[in-house]
């Protein structure tokens, strides 16, 4: 069995008191405990102090210590250090926010393209019958008006029969 030097053991005496060992380090412990004085007094000592310090009561809090808990807590105060830095940046805080606030709104804000059309000439339809037909000699726009006199016939055939059914 290895030996452990004092140290060693030393670091190892609370999880002993614990019980928290393995159960070979606990073997260990406990053989060098009944060999070595000086470990086993360490050890003696961690048991005393923490028999003192389990023994002492449990401190009561005064009696306005909860209320001014609560109105901490409710007030949600915090130091004074905070509350002026708070204060003196409060304005520029807000400022800042609604300054981020209009720049976001007109970064995401649809775009108008300038979509400036240009004005297309308009031309009048005698003139552009003109054009038309200084630009196709060789194909006149209309004929001498045969087609036309026949169209204004027909129409009028058309008007004569529903002008007969309408007076029934």
């Amino acid at each position: 069995m290895i030996e452990l030097d004092c140290e060693q053991i030393n670091q190892m005496l609370s999880a002993y008191r614990d019980g928290e060992l393995k159960k070979r380090d606990m073997r260990r412990v406990t053989s060098h405990l009944s060999v070595c004085m000086r470990c086993n007094e360490d050890f003696t000592e961690i048991v005393r102090v923490r028999e003192v310090i389990r023994s002492i009561p449990d401190p009561l809090p005064t009696s306005t210590f909860w209320p001014n808990m609560f109105l901490q807590i409710r007030e949600g105060s915090p130091s004074p250090k905070i509350r002026s830095f708070y204060r003196a940046y409060q304005h520029t805080a807000w400022g800042l926010s609604i300054v981020l606030l209009v720049f976001w709104t007109l970064m995401l804000a649809p775009r108008k393209v300038d979509d400036a059309r240009q004005q297309l000439p308009v031309m009048h339809p005698y003139a552009l019958i003109s054009l038309y037909a200084s630009m196709r000699n060789d194909q006149p726009l209309a004929d001498s008006g045969s087609l036309r006199y026949a169209i204004a016939d027909r129409g009028r055939s058309d008007w004569d029969n529903d002008d007969a059914g309408r007076a029934d």
